[in-house]
């Protein structure tokens, strides 16, 4: 796991060295660059395969250049066939063995790999060629952009900005997207002119140009994939790719834990991990006022079943007044989530240097509450009903709240209820909180955009639901957070659930396996019916929310306060908002406005 950097054009060593000082808590093992004038490379190591000097990067084969973060899982199997070709290695990190994949296959290289990966090479013939590409599911961040004649690329935003040659300005239209669902939309970022390349795309970066494309993509990849003939069969298959799935993931030459909710997905992990070793397992819980999300309980039952050497963190209002500049120093781009995985990471890096979580299982199996409402939705009303939806708008005084919620759910479009979904700020909202300069030729339909891109023909609803929340949610908002929270203390987060071989056999299976009488996760809780136990395998999904209302009401009260007045000072919010005093109107929309606030102006930048 590491910290990557680099340019095309009139970059210089100035800017590498920039680059590796803003992405030191990425890789403080070791740094480097190099730089042949054209084309310089950086990055900062934190070492996990191969601690000695033979993984230093940016590596070189005698040919071409390499600056690489992620782990490649089966590059012991890729480098044994390599090595039947001919190729020779002097070292046992996986870096190598990218290189002498890229020589043997290309582009097509990627295609061989297993595991979350975002890496540049530097190839000196025609001219020069810099390849960039990124994995399966964006599990690894990569941002770009284009200054004048200067292609610069790095892990983080933060590191771009901090080369001088890109302007701290914020994008309005990535601004009105946070607000719409609270994380930034890709390919856009938070910054004018910087993009975020996508999940399973590439580029490649020479004189006559860029040229970007994508080379995975999940519906794809599982309409190749065989289905077992029977539930059964499919039972033993899913066990069996999720055990193969963990055990190489458990790979590393330094220490390995776990986070642990208390979930099925956790447990799962955990209890996989345990038939190989003793492992450690971090669970967080946060107490305010007299709110308290906790899952403590079923993590102790999981804990206990299979012997983890176990850590409970319970955050406290003075904790989240105490670290809150930390908190918003480490989001690379505004997000409301990710607190959780800052306390969890921060606390397990004392014991480990890689932790598994259970991510993405929610996504590949059906497991969010949502599924079934879609799958219902779609079975009553397919296409959506004006009236109802009107009647409900019309209604909400009168009506209880779940009751004028599914009205409107319902009444939606296939594209509305998803944008019901993860919706945080309506149209209104948005143009009653920022001042409306700032919005200039905003499309304020991005998100319907994005939605119906992602609405593809031929998906049953379930499998439908899980590509929105694949593409949409778990991309920009799950994994993006947690590179970011995790790797401001130096943790590697691997993810079991998202490899490739794993999550598209999955995809294609039907989907009344997964989803079958409003019971999620069917096959899944079969495949380890033997392995979790029997509270955890029945206790009903249970999302984890941050007491945010709590806290902006609580021992945050007065920071909000001076952040939403900066806010307005700055020209960015409105003064009405300020009449809103003690946060009891609409508590849930000034977390992520202070969120917004403070990262513009912890990164210093402007909106203009």
């Amino acid at each position: 796991m590491c910290g990557i950097g680099g340019y095309w054009g009139d970059g210089n060593s100035e800017c590498l060295d920039a680059m590796t000082q803003s992405m030191h808590h990425r890789g403080p093992d070791d740094s480097g660059i190099w730089t042949n004038g054209q084309v310089g490379l950086a990055n900062v190591r934190l070492a996990i395969q191969d601690l000695s000097s033979a993984g230093h990067m940016p590596m070189t084969d005698g040919k071409c250049w390499i600056t690489y973060n992620g782990e490649i899982y089966n590059f012991i199997q890729l480098r044994t066939e390599l090595q039947g070709f001919g190729y020779v290695f002097r070292s046992v990190s996986d870096t190598e063995v990218i290189l002498a994949a890229f020589q043997e296959w290309g582009f097509d290289c990627v295609h061989r790999f297993r595991g979350m990966f975002a890496f540049a090479i530097y190839n000196p013939v025609d001219g020069g060629q810099l390849f960039i590409a990124r994995d399966h599911f964006g599990i690894k961040p990569l941002y770009w952009t284009q200054v004048k004649k200067t292609f610069l690329f790095a892990s983080e935003i933060r590191s771009l900005l901090a080369t001088g040659f890109v302007r701290r300005e914020v994008d309005s239209q990535a601004a009105w997207d946070y607000l719409s669902i609270g994380s930034v939309i890709p390919p856009l970022t938070i910054i004018k002119g910087v993009n975020s390349l996508r999940p399973g795309h590439a580029m490649l970066i020479q004189s006559s140009g860029i040229r970007t494309w994508r080379w995975w993509n999940i519906v794809e990849a599982a309409a190749k994939v065989s289905i077992p003939t029977s539930f059964e069969e499919a039972v033993r298959e899913t066990r069996y790719h999720l055990e193969q799935s963990v055990k190489l993931q458990m790979a590393a030459d330094v220490p390995v834990g776990a986070f642990l909710s208390g979930g099925i997905d956790s447990t799962t992990i955990v209890g996989l991990m345990s038939s190989v070793q003793q492992v450690h397992t971090y669970s967080v819980a946060f107490k305010a006022g007299k709110y308290s999300t906790s899952e403590l309980p079923y993590a102790e039952v999981v804990s206990r079943k299979f012997n983890t050497l176990h850590e409970e963190i319970v955050y406290t209002e003075a904790d989240i007044a105490h670290h809150f500049d930390q908190i918003i120093a480490s989001l690379d781009q505004p997000s409301v989530d990710g607190v959780n995985t800052y306390v969890v990471s921060q606390a397990a890096r004392r014991d480990v240097t890689v932790s598994l979580s259970g991510l993405g299982a929610d996504e590949l199996f059906a497991g969010y509450p949502h599924f079934k409402r879609f799958q219902e939705a779609a079975k009553l009303v397919p296409y959506g009903n004006k009236a109802l939806k009107e009647s409900a708008i019309v209604l909400s005084k009168v009506l209880p709240g779940r009751l004028r919620l599914k009205m409107e759910f319902f009444g939606q479009t296939a594209i509305g209820r998803h944008m019901m979904i993860r919706r945080l700020f309506n149209t209104s909202e948005k143009i009653s909180s920022i001042s409306p300069d700032l919005f200039g030729s905003t499309n304020n339909h991005s998100t319907e955009d994005f939605y119906a891109e992602a609405i593809l023909p031929n998906l049953d609803t379930v499998s439908q639901t899980s590509y929105v929340e694949i593409q949409g949610y778990m991309t920009h908002t799950l994994l993006r957070d947690v590179d970011n929270m995790s790797m401001a203390h130096s943790l590697e987060v691997r993810v079991p659930f998202l490899d490739a071989d794993f999550a598209q056999f999955i995809f294609a299976l039907p989907s009344e396996w997964k989803l079958k009488k409003s019971k999620s996760k069917v096959i899944l809780k079969q495949a380890v019916n033997d392995l979790v136990p029997h509270d955890i395998l029945v206790r009903p999904k249970k999302g984890f929310d941050l007491p945010t209302t709590a806290w902006i009401q609580g021992v945050l009260c007065q920071r909000v306060q001076e952040i939403v007045e900066l806010g307005v000072e700055k020209g960015i919010l409105q003064n009405t908002i300020l009449s809103q005093s003690g946060w009891n109107k609409t508590p849930h929309l000034i977390w992520p406005l202070a969120i917004l606030i403070s990262w513009i102006d912890c990164n210093k930048c402007s909106w203009v």
